[in-house]
């Protein structure tokens, strides 16, 4: 395999989770369409944003660590599935739940390319 093609598959995970993240931030921006006050449309901000601050920080860490990240990352996957209930559409489950487990499986192989060219 060449270098070129190593290169990609290591940054595919990492452009993934990115797309992710900004996903999971965009869904957040809905609850500014609500009629409250700006203090509790900034706090339901915050809190819809709490998954999308679990994957900057699964993707900080994914930078020094591919391989915890990618077993975070299928956790995380499982985790999505079971608390979002994303198991009850499929176009819900194939964008956050499949998406989280394909990064996983990316990081872990990312780690092996990693670990056999050093």
């Amino acid at each position: 395999m060449t270098n070129t093609n190593n290169i990609a598959l290591i940054w595919t995970p990492r452009v993934l989770m990115i797309i992710l993240i900004i996903f999971f931030s965009l869904l957040s921006l809905d609850v500014f369409n609500m009629e409250a006050p700006l203090l509790n449309k900034i706090g339901g901000f915050l809190i819809q944003m709490i998954p999308s601050f679990c994957l900057i920080a699964l993707l900080a860490l994914s930078w020094k660590k591919p391989y915890w990240s990618g077993i975070v990352c299928i956790i995380l996957s499982v985790v999505f599935t079971v608390f979002f209930r994303t198991y009850a559409s499929i176009y819900t489950f194939l964008a956050i739940s499949v998406t989280t487990a394909v990064c996983g499986i990316l990081f872990l192989y990312s780690n092996a390319l990693i670990s056999k060219s050093n």
